[in-house]
C-alpha cells in the first residue's frame, strides 16, 4: 500500500508488478489505477509503457472497475477481524473473458488491500490492480490437462455447429460470444462440462491470477496475502540494506535476457562494480559506517540506471547493473558515468569521505545461451581492474579467459610438485669489499616436467593467492637449513612472504625447524619486504619481535622501494637494510640517485643497522658504493645464484686461493 497508495513509486512497480508478473507468470499486461480510477502504471508485454495506454481497454474493464469499487464500499465501513480475513472470500476480484482485437484474454480487477482491511489507505479509494492474461495456446494447454479434455482448441466467436466436437462458448462482459473452446468428447460429460465451464474458466484464470502480488501465498497457505507476505516476497528477491534486487533476482533476469537475445538477436551489458578499499572503513569505523557508504553508493548507481536496467547488490561492497546493449560507445561511458558517480565525496556520520571503483565489463554474445556466463566474465575483468591497479573499468576479453586457465593449470602443478618436493634451491652469494663470503641468499627455483622453468615473480604470489604459500614456505625453509649445516661460519637469509609474518603461530614454528636442524639462529637472517610492515598489527609485530628475542636476525628487503618509514625502523626489530637494485642502477641514471643511495646508507648507521647493496653488477657500482660508505655486495658481480654444492666448492677455493669473485663467476 506504501508504494501504491501513500506514495507512489514507480520503480517499485517496475519491479514487483510489471517485471514480476511478466517474468514469473507470463501475463501480458498489468494497469494500476488509482483512487480515482486514473492509470497511473503500466506493462505491456513486459515492458513500461506511458499509463494513458489503459485507455485502450478502459471501455472493457469499466464494468469490472464499477464491481470491484461497489463491493469496496460495501466493506469499507467495517473493520475484518484477522480470523475472518483469512477466509478466501474476503478477496475483492472481478474476472470477465475480452476479446482485444484478434486476441482472446482473461481480465481481472483486483482491489489493493493490505492485510484485507486492517491497514489503512491515505486517500478515499485503495488502487485497483488490473491484469490480463491471454487465452493462447499455453492457457488451453494447461486447462485441458486439468479438466483432461482431448484435443481443446479455441476458436473465434460461436462455433458450435463443427460436427464431432464438444464445444463450450465463452461469453465477454456484455454476455457476446467472443470464442468457443472446442475438444473431443469423452461422453458422459460434455454436460456436466457445460455446467461447470463458466466456473471452472474462472477458477483456472483466479489460479493463474495467484501470481497476482496480492495473492500469490493465498494460493498455497490459504491465507490472504497482506503486508507481511508482500514483504516476504520482496525480501526473497531483494537486499534488506540497500533495498535494491538481490543475486537471485539478477540470475532470474540473465535468464529471461538470455532467451530474449536468442529469440530476437538482441543483447546486454554486465557491469561487475566492486568499491575500493572498502574493509578498510569496516575496520576502522565499524559496520555502521560502512552500512550507511553502501546505501549511498546504491542510491547513486540506481540513479543512473532506466527502467529497462537491472540494478543489484551483488553481496558486500559488490554491485551488479545490467542494461541493454546500445553500442560500444555507450558501454564505456555508462562505465565513466558509474565511476564518477561514485567517486564523489559523500558526507557520513563520521565525516565526509570517499571511495575509488573498480569495475568489470561483459558484452552477451548473439546467440549466447549461458546467462551465469556473462557475469562470470565480468567479474573476471573486475578482478582484472583490480590487478592493474584499482579505480579503472576492464573489458572482458579472451585473454583473461586464458589467464585464468592458466594460473588454474600452474596452482595444481605447484600443489603437486610442493607435495613432492620437486622444487630446487639455489644460493646467492653476500660477499664484503674484502671479497669474502659473509653469507648466502637462499632461492626457491620451480622447472616443472613439462611446464618448464616457471619464474619465482610468477609462482610465489600464486602460491600466496592460493593458499599454498605455508606449504612452500616449510620446503624451502627445510631444505635451506639442512644445507646451512654445511656451511657453519657463513650466513643464510631466507625470504618470509608478508602472509607468512601474518599468521599466527608463525614464530613459534619457524623456530622450532630452526632448533630441529641444529643452525645457529645468529647464522639465521629472516628477510621481509616493506610492504610486509604495511598496515603492520599486532600479531606481525609480535612475530618480529619473537624471532629476534630467539637470535635471528630481520633484514629489510628492497629498502626505498615501498612504504619506507623512519618510525618502523625505530620500533621494530630491524637488524639490516637491502638498498634495492633500482638506486643502484640510478646512481648513474637519475639525478640526485647517489645522493639518495648515501642516505640510506646514512640512515642505517645512525641506526646502528648493517647494510648491504643488491643487485650489483659492475665494478663501477661497486666502487661507487664503497665510496658511499656501502661494503657488503650481493649481484652478479660477485656471483650469481647457484646449487649448495658449487657454494660449497666456492667457499673451498677462496679458503685456498683467497679471491672468491673469479672463482664465484667460473663456477655460475
Amino acid at each position: 500500500m506504501r508504494n501504491l497508495d501513500n506514495s507512489f513509486d514507480p520503480t517499485w512497480a517496475h519491479n514487483n508488478i510489471g517485471q514480476f508478473f511478466s517474468i514469473t507468470y507470463g501475463f501480458q499486461f498489468a494497469y494500476v489505477l488509482d483512487a480515482a480510477n486514473a492509470p497511473i502504471y503500466a506493462m505491456h508485454d513486459g515492458q513500461d509503457e506511458a499509463p494513458s495506454s489503459f485507455e485502450n481497454i478502459r471501455a472493457l474493464t469499466s464494468k469490472l472497475v464499477k464491481n470491484v469499487r461497489s463491493r469496496e464500499a460495501a466493506k469499507s465501513s467495517t473493520f475484518i477481524p484477522a480470523a475472518v480475513a483469512s477466509n478466501l472470500q474476503t478477496r475483492v476480484q472481478e474476472t470477465v473473458a475480452a476479446r482485444i482485437g484478434d486476441r482472446f484474454f482473461y481480465v481481472t480487477a483486483s482491489l489493493v488491500q493490505p492485510d484485507f482491511g486492517t491497514a489503512r489507505i491515505a486517500g478515499a479509494a485503495a488502487p485497483i490492480l488490473i491484469t490480463g492474461h491471454e487465452l493462447d495456446a499455453d492457457f488451453v494447454k494447461n486447462f485441458a490437462t486439468r479438466y483432461m479434455l482431448n484435443g481443446a482448441h479455441v476458436h473465434k466467436f460461436d462455433a458450435k455447429n463443427e460436427p464431432g466436437e464438444a464445444h463450450i462458448v465463452i461469453h465477454d462482459g456484455a454476455d457476446r460470444a467472443i470464442a468457443t473452446l472446442g475438444w473431443s468428447p469423452q461422453k458422459p460429460g460434455e454436460e456436466l462440462l457445460d455446467k461447470i465451464f463458466p466456473w471452472a474458466v474462472l477458477a483456472f484464470s483466479i489460479a493463474l491470477g495467484g501470481g497476482l502480488l496480492l495473492y500469490v501465498r493465498a494460493r498455497d497457505s490459504q491465507n490472504t496475502l497482506g503486508e507481511t507476505e508482500r514483504r516476504a516476497i520482496f525480501a526473497a528477491s531483494h537486499d534488506k540494506l540497500t533495498q535494491l534486487h538481490n543475486r537471485a533476482h539478477l540470475e532470474l533476469s540473465l535468464a529471461r535476457l538470455t532467451d530474449r537475445g536468442q529469440q530476437t538477436g538482441s543483447r546486454f551489458v554486465v557491469y561487475a562494480i566492486d568499491l575500493d578499499r572498502f574493509t578498510n572503513l569496516n575496520e576502522v569505523y565499524g559496520f555502521e559506517a560502512g552500512n550507511e557508504l553502501l546505501k549511498e553508493m546504491a542510491k547513486r548507481i540506481s540513479s543512473l540506471c532506466s527502467a529497462d536496467d537491472i540494478c543489484v547488490r551483488h553481496g558486500g561492497d559488490s554491485f551488479v547493473v545490467s542494461r541493454p546493449f546500445k553500442g560500444h560507445r555507450q558501454v564505456i561511458d555508462f562505465a565513466d558515468r558509474l565511476s564518477d558517480a561514485i567517486r564523489q565525496p559523500v558526507a557520513l556520520r563520521i565525516g565526509v569521505r570517499s571511495v575509488d571503483v573498480s569495475i568489470g565489463i561483459a558484452v552477451s554474445e548473439v546467440g549466447g545461451s549461458d546467462p551465469l556466463e556473462y557475469l562470470r566474465r565480468a567479474e573476471l575483468a573486475l578482478n582484472q581492474a583490480k590487478r592493474d591497479g584499482r579505480g579503472r573499468s576492464y573489458v572482458f576479453d579472451e585473454k583473461i579467459d586464458e589467464e585464468l586457465r592458466r594460473r588454474d593449470l600452474l596452482v595444481e602443478a605447484l600443489r603437486a610438485d610442493i607435495a613432492d618436493g620437486r622444487l630446487t634451491m639455489v644460493y646467492q652469494p653476500q660477499v664484503d669489499r674484502a671479497d669474502k663470503i659473509t653469507g648466502v641468499e637462499a632461492l626457491a627455483r620451480w622447472n616443472h616436467r613439462w611446464l618448464g622453468p616457471i619464474s619465482p615473480a610468477e609462482f610465489i604470489p600464486l602460491a600466496e593467492s592460493a593458499g599454498l604459500i605455508g606449504n612452500l614456505g616449510r620446503l624451502i625453509y627445510e631444505r635451506a637449513l639442512r644445507d646451512a649445516r654445511r656451511w657453519p661460519d657463513i650466513e643464510i637469509a631466507l625470504n618470509v612472504s608478508a602472509i607468512e609474518i601474518r599468521s599466527p603461530g608463525f614464530a613459534e614454528r619457524f623456530i622450532s625447524l630452526v632448533r630441529d636442524y641444529d643452525v645457529d639462529p645468529s647464522r639465521v637472517e629472516i628477510e621481509i619486504t616493506e610492504g610486509a610492515l604495511l598496515n603492520q598489527n599486532r600479531v606481525t609485530i609480535e612475530t618480529l619481535h619473537e624471532l629476534r628475542n630467539a637470535g635471528l636476525r630481520i633484514a629489510l628487503d628492497d629498502f626505498g622501494t615501498g612504504y619506507s618509514s623512519l618510525n618502523y625502523l625505530r620500533q621494530l626489530p630491524v637488524d639490516k637494510l637491502k638498498i634495492d637494485r633500482s638506486f643502484v642502477v640510478g646512481m648513474n641514471t637519475n639525478k640526485g640517485g647517489e645522493a639518495l643511495v648515501g642516505a640510506i646508507v646514512g640512515l642505517a648507521r645512525a641506526l646502528e643497522l648493517s647494510v648491504i647493496a643488491e643487485g650489483v653488477e659492475t665494478e663501477e657500482e661497486r666502487s661507487q658504493l664503497l665510496k658511499l660508505g656501502c661494503y657488503n655486495f650481493q649481484g652478479y658481480l660477485t656471483g650469481r645464484p647457484v646449487s649448495a654444492d658449487e657454494i660449497s666448492k666456492c667457499l673451498a677455493k677462496r679458503a685456498e686461493t683467497g679471491s672468491f669473485r673469479q672463482l664465484g663467476q667460473q663456477s655460475s
